[in-house]
């Protein structure tokens, strides 16, 4: 049961971070380009929680705005079905597709960060998980054809495993999670 715990609270805080960010970004004086890449990411990011935690625990609370935290009655919400809890994901998903570059017109921008491709991959994830492929093979071709950016295989597939700056986010990586070398930690 404490192995597990981690997984909760881990995706718990993305929300809660993405919640406080897409709350607050309505306020924020900031050009319409970095509009649609704070808020694109942080849509794309509580979706990969919630799908993460979909599927993980099958029913969750759902946050969807940062005010939910400032009373004891609405910060303890039930728990939801899986399906309302990937229903949200999905929502995320396709919000942050619009909002989002694409790998190649996001420029140095879209190096390690969520572009409207890495949206539609999970989306694609998300419907697979609830079998509807027939939706999960548009939004995949879309991908393969190049509609979110130039994407290939690699010809090495073990480049996907290797350690290193030329391995990090390669032509064939849809997302990842940015990790610090232990080595060139302070």
């Amino acid at each position: 049961e404490i192995g597990c715990q981690w997984i909760w609270r881990d995706c718990f805080h993305v929300v809660n971070r993405c919640n406080f960010i897409i709350t607050k970004i309505d306020n924020a004086k900031v050009s319409e380009k970095a509009y649609n890449e704070i808020k694109g990411q942080a849509l794309f990011l509580r979706g990969l929680a919630y799908y993460e935690l979909a599927t993980y625990y099958q029913s969750v609370p759902i946050f969807n705005d940062y005010n939910q935290y400032s009373s004891l009655e609405t910060m303890f919400a039930p728990n939801q079905s899986q399906d309302a809890v990937l229903d949200q994901a999905e929502s995320d998903f396709k919000e942050a597709m619009a909002m989002l570059p694409s790998r190649d017109a996001g420029g140095e921008f879209a190096k390690g960060r969520a572009t409207s491709g890495a949206a539609a991959g999970y989306l694609a994830r998300t419907y697979m998980f609830r079998h509807k492929y027939a939706d999960a093979l548009v939004l995949l071709k879309d991908i393969i054809n190049g509609k979110y950016g130039h994407y290939e295989l690699m010809a090495d597939f073990g480049a996907n495993f290797m350690e290193g700056s030329a391995y990090e986010n390669n032509a064939e990586s849809l997302f990842e999670v940015q990790f610090l070398d232990k080595d060139q930690q302070g």
